[in-house]
């Protein structure tokens, strides 16, 4: 299959599982994906959301967060120490790698973030 960029891809984690997506082709990986994104268990996605790869595909990047908004998925920002701060799914651009959590599964996503977190804190005591 061609791809505007030369058939670049990419791995990527999804709940443990490794994918292989298109830099820039991702939404239509995820629509094709969609019975599995919307089946539980749902996995969670690490997502590359920047228009300069999906502009040579023909759309913005700020529709993939939607669809998996749309999809109940809740979108976060990844911080330098590993920690996840929710982001709008109503921005005009995005520049950046995103997780993706299912609404159902948000609670335990966070929670174990939050162990290690918690173990560095106990080990500076």
């Amino acid at each position: 299959m061609e791809t505007p960029d030369s058939g670049t891809a990419r791995q990527v984690g999804a709940d443990g599982h490794g994918a292989t997506l298109p830099e820039g082709g991702e939404l239509a990986v995820l629509e094709g994906a969609k019975r599995l994104l919307q089946n539980a268990p749902r996995p969670a996605l690490l997502v590359e959301v920047e228009d300069i790869r999906t502009r040579q595909w023909g759309y913005a990047a700020r529709e993939i967060v939607r669809l998996l908004a749309r999809w109940n998925y809740r979108w976060f920002a990844l911080s330098e120490s590993g920690g996840l701060h929710p982001i709008s799914a109503d921005e005009e651009s995005y520049d950046a790698n995103f997780v993706a959590m299912p609404d159902e599964r948000a609670e335990e996503f966070q929670r174990l973030i939050a162990e290690p977190q918690n173990l560095r804190a106990r080990r500076k005591r």
